[in-house]
């Protein structure tokens, strides 16, 4: 079976080239936690941290490309020339691109700023709804990550991807069911305490006419007697 993927892009000013041993290293946070992104369709969404904690720290292979075309191939984990690092702000990344025709050019367009973006591909994700009708957040606190990409894409856009889409149809569902649950409880409640009002209503008339009865039958006896 397919892994269901998805694929979220980040805008990010810091992407940049620098020296380390003498190599040219593409640099940058790959994964930003705690950002909400843009409205995906219904919902923002917003990576919790130590999201992908247990991906890094794990041997799932992890590449890096250009606008996640394959054949554009920017760095390999297994083989060293990619790196993931845990930090306080997300997942850093640093890509020593091969010395090729993609490398090189691909240097120089992130040196230029063309390509000022990264985007993720991953998978897995556990996830938590929240809020309500256009202030729903989906938080993911945990997922695999399957690859990174420098992109000129705008800030945090792509599609939802199903896994996200159906989840959140699951999620709306069962706000509509607690609202409708909460209603019946409501009128339900209105109904037995309007129930209630009527009874003691009732009662309460029941107890004026007894009392008026007793009155005029002790009236009665007083008069009878004289």
């Amino acid at each position: 079976m397919t892994e269901d993927t998805t694929k979220r892009c980040f805008k990010l000013a810091e992407v940049r080239v620098d020296e380390v041993a003498g190599k040219p290293t593409i640099t940058g946070l790959a994964v930003p936690y705690n950002a909400p992104s843009e409205d995906l369709g219904g919902f923002r969404e917003v990576f919790k941290p130590g999201a992908f904690k247990e991906s890094l720290a794990g041997s799932d292979e992890i590449f890096a490309d250009v606008e996640h075309n394959g054949t554009r191939k920017l760095g390999r984990r297994s083989v060293g020339s990619l790196e993931l690092k845990e930090s306080r702000e997300g997942v850093r990344v640093s890509i020593i691109p091969p010395d090729t025709t993609v490398g090189r050019d691909t240097i120089e367009e992130v040196r230029g700023g063309l390509l000022d973006g990264m985007s993720i591909c991953f998978a897995n994700p556990e996830d938590t709804y929240k809020g309500k009708g256009d202030s729903i957040v989906r938080e993911i606190s945990k997922a695999s990550l399957r690859a990174v990409t420098l992109t000129c894409y705008p800030a945090y856009t792509q599609t939802a991807g199903t896994v996200a889409i159906r989840s959140l149809e699951e999620y709306r569902k069962g706000i509509e069911t607690e609202e409708s649950a909460a209603k019946a409880a409501d009128e339900q409640r209105t109904k037995e305490a309007d129930e209630a009002a009527s009874k003691a209503a009732a009662d309460a008339e029941s107890g004026r006419i007894a009392e008026s009865e007793q009155a005029r039958a002790r009236i009665e006896l007083e008069e009878a007697s004289l």
